[in-house]
């Protein structure tokens, strides 16, 4: 009951507070508790369900629907969705759908609905013929066109059918549906006003809402609405004050909406913005997009681009991103129409960057370009706080398209910014980012340095601070690039305490983006360079399903090239080839080019699986160059490592693979990794064993072997001790 009243905006319900919980979180519970609402009823009775006009449903709207859709399967549920041919549901096709494609009514339907509309009696039948044709099949046109005729006094009653009161002539129908709604509305002069305040509110208006704005006592009101409900116009819902009514249909509303004069209709969105926010305080706190619309109507636009600012703020806290994008847009369209406005363009650009990495990938050129505008009005301004925010943006863009030198001078002006501003958030992105850019570049040792900085820094889940300033929450991310590099240090226990405290502090979070993050650097990612694939199945499937039901592309793409090496451990390599492939592709219409090398070694795994060693040595010195063009070199040794693999297996290629596992070796002593240092020291002593030189391998391998000194099993121990023991023998 909590989560429904927050729903409606009610005030906790004594002893049903609202539940303390994080944005996502509580629109995921949200959506869970009106689905198990529709399975209870389902229990009782079988349940039709109607969902009109999908074509205009919000993307939390379609989500629910998408949602219900899985349920009502298994259900006693009859779900009937209307909707334009425009709208394409993921579900059409589907066994259990039926697809129904309604035409315009036939003469013998469109001359029943007549006489529905005209209460069971007859009308004469030039008359009939002449609705019949005119409304050409339209059912609203139709009743509407009927009740034209009924409201003319071109008929009476007598017995019991209508008949002409004078002669019948061609009739002055309207020649539209619009037309039509137009000359009854003129009819209704004495009360048309009302219905054009309550077109101006919007298709479903509350009795209070309407009074506030009309300025009537609730008798002439009251008598008003009567009238209008009586012609069918509108519909009403419980008894004054406490009604609320809705419009027929949407027409009906912009029929109405139509017959003001454009300085009537500005002064009454000022009215209506008014009373929302004197009267209506809650609604104006909740749905600052509904005080917006209201505003921009009304050509107040420094309110205006203020609600749209909030309302993109406040769904990027709901982590509603296709929404606040929306919002944020149309705030930057009245900034064009509005002198003066920088301030406030500089912080819808920012917000919509952010919303943009979300939901079209962290290298993203409306992104970029949000970002861009934002730094360039904020040129010389002084403002460190927001300059510090877009110069964050473009870090982040250019870290993903694999600028590693353009991210890590972005991340140094974003750290000398909050140090001037001595912001401990701040000071946690920027020595994050700079982490980030170096691990890209396989230089480990500052990487672990400012990892570790950013992590003291601020410790804790997602902050109030953060939600309108960054994708996602610095402080997760810092821990998770700390479990990385402290791994390679072989610091074992503090790097598994690290990935534990940040994939658990993301989920705490709720943050949609947070959650995607952490699953990818902290889960799959991990995983795979721990090179533990029952660990990475669950990671890379975690990360896939919760970036495909958020609508997170990036993420989605990542996710599809984890599954590369979990397929060839399932002897399903030509699948690994084919998955690879594809999320490569994604990562490319994306425009993300990091990650590519450890991508491209996947792929030559799988290619080897399969047979094709040739092709796989190809994609291994693609993944090279790619590293040494981009400058991601962190897993140089790695891809060494695995080219050398190749070629040992090969007797004529000894030296060519010795070649690669030094190389290899000399990569990661440089840039401190002791874990890929270790890997490939044993592949180097393999050699050397298959090629009868088991003491010159041993001696190498426990040089290597014998730095790990905190007593933690890994597998890459495991399989060095195992072979010392063997050389030993």
């Amino acid at each position: 009951m909590a989560l429904l009243a927050d729903l409606l905006s009610l005030p906790p319900l004594g002893r049903q507070p609202l539940l303390d919980l994080d944005p996502q979180r509580k629109k995921e519970q949200t959506l869970e508790a009106l689905i198990r609402q529709l399975e209870g009823l389902a229990r009782q009775q079988p349940v039709i369900m109607v969902f009109e006009d999908a074509h205009w449903v919000d993307p939390t709207s379609c989500e629910l629907l998408d949602l219900t859709f899985e349920r009502v399967r298994n259900l006693r549920v009859l779900l009937i969705i209307t909707f334009r041919p425009e709208f394409q549901p993921p579900w059409i096709g589907e066994p259990q759908v039926t697809m129904l494609a309604i035409n315009r009514l036939g003469r013998q339907e469109a001359a029943s609905l007549v006489r529905s509309v005209a209460g069971g009696k007859r009308l004469p039948a030039e008359i009939l013929d002449q609705i019949v044709e005119r409304a050409d099949g339209i059912p609203l046109f139709i009743e509407e066109l009927t009740r034209t005729v009924l409201e003319s006094g071109l008929l009476r009653e007598e017995d019991g059918s209508y008949v002409a009161a004078g002669p019948i002539l061609p009739l002055n129908i309207p020649s539209s549906l619009q037309a039509s709604l137009m000359v009854r509305l003129d009819r209704l002069a004495p009360v048309r006003e009302v219905a054009q305040i309550g077109a101006a509110i919007g298709r479903q208006f509350s009795f209070e809402l309407l009074a506030a704005v009309a300025r009537r006592n609730e008798a002439q009101l009251t008598d008003a609405l009567d009238q209008l409900v009586a012609t069918g116009l509108i519909f009403c819902r419980g008894n004054p004050p406490h009604a609320s009514f809705i419009f027929k249909h949407s027409l009906v509303q912009d029929a109405a909406y139509r017959t003001l004069l454009r300085s009537r209709r500005r002064q009454l969105h000022g009215h209506i913005a008014e009373a929302l926010a004197e009267r209506f305080p809650t609604v104006a706190q909740t749905q600052p997009e509904l005080m917006a619309h209201h505003y921009t109507e009304a050509g107040q636009l420094e309110k205006a681009i203020e609600s749209w600012l909030r309302a993109g703020q406040l769904a990027i806290e709901r982590s509603t991103y296709v929404e606040a994008t929306t919002n944020l847009r149309k705030g930057l369209e009245l900034t064009s129409a509005s002198k003066g406005q920088d301030s406030q363009e500089i912080n819808l650009q920012l917000a919509l960057g952010a919303a943009l990495i979300a939901i079209k990938g962290y290298a993203s050129v409306e992104a970029e370009f949000a970002f861009m505008r934002a730094r360039e009005l904020l040129d010389g301004s002084g403002d460190t706080g927001r300059i510090e925010q877009a110069i964050h943006g473009l870090q982040m863009i250019t870290y993903n398209r694999a600028e590693f030198n353009k991210s890590l001078d972005f991340s140094q002006q974003e750290l000398q910014l909050a140090e001037q501003r001595d912001d401990p958030v701040s000071l946690c992105a920027a020595h994050k980012n700079i982490a980030s850019a170096l691990h890209s570049m396989g230089r480990f040792e500052p990487a672990f340095w400012h990892a570790q900085t950013a992590v003291t820094l601020l410790r804790t889940g997602f902050r109030e601070a953060q939600k309108n300033r960054y994708a996602h929450d610095f402080g997760i991310a810092a821990l998770g690039y700390y479990a990385m590099l402290a791994w390679h240090r072989g610091l074992f226990r503090a790097s598994a305490d690290a990935a534990r405290s940040a994939l658990s502090a993301a989920e705490e979070s709720g943050h949609t983006n947070t959650r995607a993050y952490a699953r990818h650097y902290v889960g799959a990612l991990r995983a795979a360079v721990l090179g533990d694939m029952s660990m990475l199945e669950t990671r890379a499937s975690a990360l896939l399903t919760f970036a495909q039901e958020n609508r997170l592309p990036q993420w989605a793409s990542w996710g599809t090239c984890y599954f590369g090496p979990v397929l060839v451990c399932h002897d399903k390599a030509a699948e690994a080839v084919h998955k690879v492939r594809e999320g490569i592709e994604k990562c490319q219409q994306l425009g993300n080019k990091a990650f590519r090398p450890l991508f491209l070694s996947f792929l030559a795994a799988a290619q080897e699986a399969v047979g094709k060693a040739e092709e796989a040595i190809l994609s291994l010195e693609e993944a090279i160059a790619v590293g040494e063009a981009t400058a991601e070199r962190w897993y140089a040794a790695e891809l060494w490592r695995n080219k050398g693999d190749l070629y040992r297996k090969v007797d004529s290629h000894r030296r060519m693979a010795e070649e690669c596992f030094r190389r290899a070796s000399a990569i990661a002593a440089e840039q401190g990794s002791r874990c890929f240092e270790l890997r490939a020291a044993t592949s180097l002593a393999r050699l050397w064993q298959d090629h009868g030189q088991a003491s010159r391998a041993r001696e190498a391998l426990a040089l290597v072997y014998n730095r790990f000194t905190e007593g933690f099993d890994t597998p890459d121990l495991r399989e060095a001790g195992t072979l010392l023991d063997a050389l030993g023998n």
